[in-house]
């Protein structure tokens, strides 16, 4: 993935903050993950971080509740 346009910005308000992939640290699969292991693995140390008590995984894309905001999530997914 070209992460060139994270350049342009403050990733999390960090000036100079460089954006990686997780592909580039390492190869997940050779050692047996999937990418689903590993992001329940990473969401469950943020969760534990941010002191929260449960998570709830969905497979499906998250979609606003609010129909305005839901109207332009649509709009995005289509172009």
């Amino acid at each position: 993935m070209d992460l060139a346009p994270f350049e342009r910005i403050n990733p999390c308000g960090y000036p100079g903050l460089n954006m990686v992939q997780m592909s580039d640290l390492a190869d997940f699969t050779a050692h047996g993950f999937n990418l689903d292991q590993v992001a329940r693995v990473l969401s469950q140390s943020l969760v534990e971080q941010l002191h929260y008590q449960t998570v709830n995984y969905t497979q499906h894309a998250w979609v606003p509740n609010n129909p305005n905001m839901a109207s332009d999530y649509d709009q995005t997914l289509q172009s």
